[in-house]
């Protein structure tokens, strides 16, 4: 299946970016699950190169053990000083790793689900209503409906998940597959 297309509908690409490089290249963005921060980033690194930038993108699944923080550091000696980077899955890497990383590497960009502190915020993304009912819609088309239908509507779904589209679309299978 192809992914789908990133969607925010209060930034551009390119104001995230500016957004980006207004803060010298430095900051987060914070979502839930879902939310499109993954999505965003990679088309965040696209944009960088275009203009003219190195830009590293390294991801981290929640599943990961810590060896694959320790490539990470690995990858990143190897990096410019003046390169960019993308670190997506931050949350989940131990935390003398994150202060390294927060400290020897400023022209960072962390992917995160909850705010770090001191950390200039790029964005805050937000699954909303809209966004989960066209996600349905592309995923499922009609019967995509019926299931938000069963389930009570896209926003009291989304209430019941605290806003995290992956619990949500758990419920929608579970209710398509009873």
């Amino acid at each position: 299946m192809e992914s789908l297309p990133w969607v925010n509908f209060s930034l551009s690409i390119d104001k995230l970016f500016e957004n980006w490089q207004q803060n010298n290249f430095y900051g987060q963005l914070i979502g839930k699950h879902g939310a499109g921060k993954t999505t965003a980033s990679l088309l965040l690194q696209q944009k960088a190169i275009e203009n003219g930038f190195t830009c590293h993108y390294l991801f981290a699944n929640t599943d990961s053990k810590s060896v694959i923080y320790k490539d990470w550091l690995r990858q990143i000696s190897l990096f410019k000083e003046s390169d960019l980077l993308i670190l997506d899955g931050i949350d989940h890497a131990p935390f003398f790793l994150k202060r390294k990383l927060f400290k020897a590497f400023r022209q960072t960009l962390f992917i995160v689900h909850q705010p770090i502190k001191n950390l200039p915020i790029i964005d805050h993304f937000h699954v909303t209503p809209e966004l989960l009912i066209q996600l349905v819609e592309n995923l499922a088309g009609e019967e995509g409906f019926m299931l938000l239908e069963k389930a009570g509507g896209a926003k009291q779904l989304l209430e019941k998940h605290n806003g995290n589209l992956r619990e949500c679309f758990f419920e929608l299978y579970r209710i398509w597959y009873e």
